[in-house]
């Protein structure tokens, strides 16, 4: 079984947050959702935990999955997350040469967030568990941190439970509410890489859990009105997109209502979302979000470099956050597009040449019986 429209929503999730990095003064940069992009990350968090559910839940309960549920999420998060990585260590290198012939590249190389200690934490995917006081390296991957261990928790408490578990979901999500509610109080200035991320992870996978658990107690009945109920969802998520009334917790509860609803896949608005272009995007969404910010790395260092050779400023003070802001107007809205659909290419790319391999390899260290057939690699994945 396919979720169609919460796959579309995962891409265009990520296309949010894909515009929302993109330092450029236009109108792309001031179009609120985009400025509120960052609420998508909960929302990856709530359906990661109902498709994981779905996928998993019912084979870990049987107490025989555990190592095979690892290594596939191991297979499913780490191969793009290691070439990204790897990708971004490159750019660090070319800024060490281009410092050492002259050429400026606003922060030095392996300093600060960047530095030696950050990628090892990086590699083996702690960047946001052991506490960093910011964002290092591919900065949207601390959310693949969480994820991961967050998925650990799960298996435990699934095999533990022996599928029992909606009572220790229920007191994960509300001790994990309590501590995000409690971060955002006394903590605001805190990144999501001081525990606030993995609180947030914790609360909105199992959400994630619990809605799946509601889910499959429906399924088989039809949503009644199930287009009048995704139309109000949808005005639901554009609202909280637009005014981003809420935030943390109260967002999670949100987004799980909004799963919930188009889990369905019932109604008109689903139909619009298991078309392309959004089928497309929710494919390749993973890639997407790991994908656009070595992209933006490269962009923001090909401008910086001209900026020192040329001696034109090509950035600009905007309340205090330097956009790149050259050319006549309309030039940084074409830069965004141009930006936009190279990240969609490239995650086309990846998905076929990084992704799919990388799952069926860890795959084959999944199976039980070294020469029984592999197994198709689930879908949806999270």
């Amino acid at each position: 079984m396919r979720f169609h429209a919460l796959d579309s929503w995962r891409g265009v999730a990520a296309l949010l947050v894909l515009f929302f990095h993109l330092s450029a003064d236009g109108a792309f940069y001031a179009f609120p959702p985009v400025r509120h992009g960052g609420l998508s990350v909960p929302f990856f968090f709530v359906l990661s935990g109902f498709v994981i559910t779905h996928a998993y839940g019912a084979r870990l309960a049987g107490g025989g999955e555990a190592r095979r549920f690892v290594v596939r999420r191991i297979g499913r998060l780490y191969p793009l997350h290691i070439v990204t990585l790897g990708a971004l260590v490159a750019l660090e290198l070319v800024k060490w040469a281009l410092v050492k012939i002259g050429v400026p590249s606003g922060q030095p190389p392996f300093v600060g967030a960047n530095g030696i200690g950050s990628l090892i934490a990086n590699v083996f995917l702690l960047q946001a568990i052991i506490p960093l006081p910011d964002y290092s390296w591919n900065g949207p991957s601390w959310s693949i941190s969480v994820e991961f261990y967050t998925c650990l928790l799960f298996g435990a408490v699934a095999v533990a439970c022996r599928g029992r578990t909606i009572v220790p979901a229920v007191l994960l999500v509300v001790a994990a509410g309590a501590a995000l509610v409690m971060l955002e109080l006394y903590h605001p200035d805190w990144h999501e890489t001081q525990f606030k991320g993995l609180a947030s992870c914790i609360c909105g996978f199992f959400a994630g859990h619990i809605v799946y658990r509601i889910f499959h107690s429906l399924r088989g009945r039809q949503l009644p009105y199930a287009t009048l109920f995704e139309v109000a969802a949808v005005f639901l998520i554009a609202g909280l997109y637009w005014f981003a009334p809420l935030d943390g917790f109260s967002s999670i509860l949100v987004f799980a209502l909004v799963v919930l609803v188009f889990a369905f896949d019932g109604g008109a608005v689903s139909r619009v979302l298991a078309g392309q272009p959004w089928a497309l995007l929710g494919k390749v969404s993973y890639s997407l979000y790991l994908l656009h910010f070595v992209l933006l790395s490269v962009l923001g260092g090909v401008v910086r470099a001209a900026q020192s050779v040329l001696h034109v400023p090509l950035y600009r003070d905007v309340g205090g956050v330097p956009l790149m802001d050259f050319g006549p107007p309309g030039t940084m809205d074409v830069l965004a597009l141009a930006y936009a659909g190279s990240v969609i290419g490239l995650a086309v790319l990846s998905y076929r040449w990084i992704e799919l391999p990388g799952q069926r390899l860890f795959e084959r260290f999944a199976r039980p019986n070294p020469i029984s057939p592999a197994r198709p690699v689930e879908a949806p994945v999270a």
